[in-house]
């Protein structure tokens, strides 16, 4: 693949942002505009506002909808149409190596009507338009614009760092450094760019202000244009933050795979640990705590017993809901309440995201209730032991509807501090199930003989003590949890 086609997307994203340009001011008919681009292409317009009507749209929006989690065939649809509701001459792309993406469930740049401030959409237009007269002429003034417009925009709800650069990056990617997640870690941690140049750079705060962005946008810049930087530009800098990221999370993935299928304790059932949220803002609490049951919605998707994976569930998600989403997080969610979640699970329900209201015991397998309300069919039972009012500990807990917290010992200890402990008639925890393992069991895993065996027992039957001895890695611990 020449450098050309590797990234032809550059020449059609900028052309298209001057495009939209001067429809600053003429918002509602742009607005049509973006109607009748889906409606040509058959495609259900993503939700931009409270029941879609849409009273006012920003730029950096517009290109939030080819900027997400798409197949490259709708994100092509979607550019070929846009080609000819706004006359763009340059090629529609169909390379798209180093673009960032926006998550689906937060791709619009404001709130909806109601939660936005007064001047929000305005003051991405004015961002927009900054960026791109200092991207293409480079004057103070601009730059000066620009800084107000940026502070103003990042410190707006629902905007961070990720976000708001990748959005200036789509723009004039030759100007403005994308530091989403990836470009953030290859930049600082991964080892792949000069000490000196990470050692001068500044803290990537939450947040970052117009200062210290374009400080690291300069100093990032100058690097790339010394001879022995392997990289050229911020596209060819962004392009391989992504491949090394993604390769390095595939070889952790193959490790924690690795460690789990060696696990000598694999075969022992574990209680697991869940923070869940009965509703949007545990609204529905009352409702479940009443019925001795937990819920979630996706009732439309029908039982979710029936489904054999995590990928039937997202396929029918799109099939019912929206197929220009990706619903990957959505499906790990549904599949874990139905498939990975069991009797004996301790569930901890939170309200929004500061405070934890009660914590309930599992007492039943999935089950689909076609009688429930509101989407609301995936149910399980649930005892619920304690209910309460409490702050959150370390701060916000996690967005998700669903999460297993069981990884994170010192969380789940802090939340399980949370509640008294004096109640004796607590309905106790599901005990571990471990599996029977006789002296044939261990004969057969342990390299030692029988005799040896014997009197390792004998020795333990005598003084519950036993100490072995060996260099690193020859099995004393393999040996001391199987002779356990």
């Amino acid at each position: 693949m020449n450098i050309d086609t590797k990234y032809d997307w550059v020449k059609f994203y900028e052309e298209f942002a001057n495009k939209l340009l001067p429809y600053k001011a003429k918002r509602n008919e742009l607005i049509e505009k973006i109607k009748t681009v889906y409606k040509n292409i058959n495609i259900k317009l993503p939700t931009l506002e409270k029941d879609n009507n849409i009273v006012d749209i920003d730029p950096f929006t517009i290109f939030g909808l080819f900027n997400k989690h798409l197949t490259d065939v709708n994100r092509i649809k979607i550019l070929t149409e846009i080609k000819t509701q706004f006359s763009v001459l340059a090629n529609v792309p169909t390379h798209f190596n180093s673009l960032p993406i926006l998550n689906n469930q937060n791709s619009t740049y404001y709130w909806f009507v109601g939660s936005r401030g007064l001047h929000d959409i305005d003051n991405l237009w004015g961002l927009f338009e900054n960026s791109l007269e200092y991207a293409d002429t480079n004057s103070q003034k601009s730059f000066e614009e620009l800084n107000k417009y940026f502070n103003l925009v990042i410190n707006t709800k629902g905007n961070g760092n990720s976000k708001v650069t990748m959005g200036m990056y789509w723009l004039r990617p030759n100007a403005f450094i994308n530091l989403d997640d990836r470009n953030e870690w290859f930049i600082y941690q991964s080892g792949k760019m000069p000490k000196e140049l990470v050692g001068v750079l500044p803290e990537v705060e939450n947040k970052i202000s117009a200062e210290k962005y374009f400080e690291i946008c300069n100093k990032v810049k100058e690097y790339l244009k010394k001879p022995d930087s392997p990289f050229k530009d911020l596209m060819s800098l962004s392009n391989e933050a992504w491949s090394y990221s993604e390769k390095v999370n595939q070889e952790n993935k193959a490790k924690k795979a690795a460690e789990e299928s060696t696990n000598i304790d694999a075969d022992v059932d574990t209680t697991h640990y869940w923070l869940y949220s009965a509703g949007n803002n545990s609204s529905k609490w009352d409702e479940f705590y009443n019925g001795g049951i937990m819920a979630i919605g996706w009732g439309e998707l029908g039982d979710l017993s029936k489904m054999a994976s995590q990928n039937d569930i997202k396929e029918k998600m799109k099939e019912v809901i929206d197929d220009s989403r990706s619903f990957k997080n959505d499906a790990h969610t549904v599949w874990e309440f139905a498939k990975t979640m069991k009797p004996g699970d301790i569930v901890f329900v939170k309200r929004g995201m500061h405070r934890i209201i009660a914590k309930g015991v599992v007492s039943s397998d999935y089950k689909y209730d076609s009688a429930m309300k509101d989407g609301f069919n995936n149910i399980r039972d649930v005892t619920w032991t304690d209910v309460g009012d409490y702050e959150h500990p370390g701060g916000q807990a996690v967005m998700k509807t669903l999460t297993d917290i069981t990884r994170y010992p010192d969380y789940v200890e802090q939340l399980l501090n949370l509640f008294p402990k004096e109640n004796d008639d607590e309905i106790e925890q599901s005990e571990k199930v471990i599996p029977i393992y006789t002296k044939d069991d261990f004969l057969k895993d342990a390299y030692v003989s029988e005799q040896e065996y014997t009197t390792l027992v004998a020795l333990l039957e005598n003084d519950m003590n036993l100490v072995l001895e060996g260099a690193p890695g020859v099995g004393k611990t393999y040996l001391a949890k199987r002779l356990a």
